[in-house]
């Protein structure tokens, strides 16, 4: 979020150094959300949580 804004301006920075930076001056930054992979059932199946491309 930060960091695209930085970008967007012309700054050369990525995520890490954002976050090191946010963390020297002892601010919270917002925790990175994972990607909704495949739900695991008891019976060893899964099921996909995220729509495949191409399955219309």
């Amino acid at each position: 979020m930060i960091t695209g804004l930085l970008q967007g301006e012309g700054f050369r920075v990525n995520h890490k150094r954002v976050e090191r930076i946010w963390r020297e001056e002892e601010r919270k930054f917002p925790k990175r959300q994972r990607k909704q992979g495949r739900l695991w059932l008891n019976d060893g199946s899964c099921v996909c949580l995220r729509p495949t491309p191409g399955a219309d």
